[in-house]
């Protein structure tokens, strides 16, 4: 970016970095939890 400080975009970097990671997590336990009822049902059947 023009004219930005090289640690300030770093910091923003390592920001963001941080809240996709939280949100990853979030998404793989669901779809942990979305894959075992799935499995809990197709033996069902």
């Amino acid at each position: 970016m023009a004219g930005a400080d090289k640690d300030a975009e770093e910091e923003s970097l390592e920001s963001a970095r941080k809240a996709r990671l939280h949100w990853l997590l979030i998404n793989l336990l669901a779809l942990t939890c979305a894959a075992l009822i799935v499995n809990i049902y197709s033996f069902g059947y």
